[in-house]
């Protein structure tokens, strides 16, 4: 029960009789508001929101009838108790009050003991009646949270669990409360969780903030957010929890940093290509000069023209360098990448070997997009070339093209991402697959799973520059020996189509 005294509201056009009522109830813990007309009731009664409403129904202006009428067509003062004081003690008049919405009836003269009670009564029924009303609106919202809601006991076990947190640990409804939270924690963390939850209920603090990972009941485990507070219950001391399921705030904060962690790379290696380039400049430049001057057929021409051989192949280096930089310069056409991988497919079938199915799916219509033609064909062949080491004892390689509109959604769920149509190539293989290590650095230059001399690791840093480059970005999926798919997605040139 609120500790604030509860309010009446007195209506009478007679000073005597406010003072009256006034006299009888003014020393027995009551607010007492003063209204001389049913207008004015009207107004101190949507000002002040009273408890109960004593009022007199013969007056001048407004009839008691009249008030109590409007007071029920306000939404606001619906349900304000109404006890009516009338020195009209006839069944008529008893019965139009109580089509007017009176509560009750009190004849005058009335006697101030029964006065008091009427008034103690009816009040507690109004405020247990607003205390039901707001448990239930914050029952409604306890049930409507996303967020799990939980009050647990000193020892751990769940007293309360609103239907979010069973959804959260994936149990049916009620098997939750009983239970030791506990047996949702995961295993490194719950000793953690105890002493912080101990923390809160020896130190009565009101508010704590604190991450942790919980479990769900078939065993897989996700981070939380927990706001832990202090709270009694039975008159017992417990805890209060509020659990938020973060895993997609935590995945996309992982691909920003990435993101950023792949464009510093990027940066760092524009600059070491850039110097790298000017340095075998030089070198092929004297490598020509010697050659030039040294007898054909000779030792020592032979090992000028092995400088220039080394160089060449050190400029494909810094160019794929580039490419993962997005600084090599490119020729842009707009090409339909249909046309593209079928003009690719022999070489892909020959790349794919014996032992891997290669399988072609195509967009039903052209799929246009703005790229330089080698790169796009490097990308493909990279990709497939990948994805073939991927199952040295045989498996499957699927090539597809098609398209797709990307929405909002995905865009607020993929940073990198772009609204509108875009063209989508996906290699996808059978292969061992990837685990969360591999895929975070896949990417990077010089990144290789491959065996010493069977990589450089530039292949995927390549295919990803050259999709950045483009306007477009990468997704990878793959799993431990189920394999790995890659998906492209480029802008669709709808200009050009025809």
């Amino acid at each position: 029960m609120p500790d604030s005294k509860p309010i009446v509201l007195i209506v009478d056009d007679e000073e005597a009789g406010r003072r009256s009522l006034e006299d009888a109830l003014v020393r027995h813990g009551y607010e007492l508001v003063m209204a001389a007309s049913g207008r004015e009731a009207l107004e101190k009664a949507t000002e002040r929101a009273p408890d109960l409403v004593l009022l007199d129904l013969m007056m001048p202006d407004m009839d008691g009838f009249e008030v109590c009428r409007r007071l029920r067509s306000d939404p606001q003062l619906a349900e304000l108790p109404v006890i009516m004081i009338t020195a009209l003690d006839d069944r008529e008049s008893r019965v139009r009050g109580l089509e007017a919405g009176a509560d009750d009836f009190l004849s005058k003269p009335f006697d101030r003991a029964e006065l008091r009670a009427r008034v103690r009564t009816v009040t507690r029924l109004n405020r247990f009646r607003r205390l039901l009303d707001e448990r239930g609106k914050v029952e409604r919202l306890v049930t409507l949270s996303p967020d799990g809601i939980l009050v647990i006991s000193a020892d751990g076990e769940v007293l309360v669990a609103n239907a979010a947190s069973e959804r959260l640990f994936d149990v049916v409804a009620g098997v939750l409360e009983g239970e030791p939270l506990w047996r949702f924690i995961d295993e490194e963390q719950a000793g953690h969780c105890r002493d912080c939850f101990q923390q809160v209920m020896t130190e009565q603090i009101e508010s704590m903030q604190m991450e942790s990972v919980f479990q769900r009941a078939e065993g897989s485990s996700f981070p939380v957010e927990i706001s832990v507070g202090f709270c009694v219950w039975d008159g017992e001391p417990a805890c209060e929890l509020v659990v938020r399921d973060v895993s997609d705030r935590k995945r996309l904060e992982a691909e920003i940093q990435r993101a950023q962690r792949l464009d510093a790379i990027g940066r760092t290696t524009s600059a070491v290509a850039h110097d790298f380039g000017n340095y075998l400049t030089a070198i092929r430049g004297n490598a020509d000069l010697l050659v030039m001057d040294l007898a054909e057929g000779s030792e020592e021409r032979e090992s000028a023209e092995e400088i220039i051989k080394v160089v060449k192949r050190a400029v494909a280096l810094t160019r794929q360098l580039l490419t993962f930089a997005r600084e090599q310069k490119r020729k842009v056409d707009v090409l339909d990448l249909n046309a593209v991988v079928r003009d690719l497919d022999p070489m892909l079938q020959r790349l794919a070997g014996r032992d891997v199915k290669l399988g072609m799916e195509y967009a039903s219509e052209p799929v246009r997009i703005k790229i330089d033609k080698t790169q796009v064909e490097q990308v493909v062949v990279n990709l497939v070339v990948n994805a073939r080491d991927a199952m040295p004892d045989g498996g499957t390689v699927t090539v597809q093209t098609s398209l797709v509109v990307l929405d909002q959604a995905y865009v607020n769920e993929h940073p990198d991402a772009r609204l509108g149509e875009h063209v989508v190539l996906t290699v996808r293989d059978t292969g061992h697959g990837m685990d969360a290590e591999t895929k975070a650095k896949v990417f990077e230059p010089f990144f290789t799973t491959k065996g010493e001399g069977k990589g450089t690791g530039l292949g995927l840093a390549t295919v990803y520059g050259v999709v950045k480059q483009s306007e477009g970005h990468v997704r990878l999926e793959s799993e431990v020996g189920v394999g790995t798919s890659f998906r492209l997605y480029f802008p669709r040139v709808v200009d050009a189509i025809g």
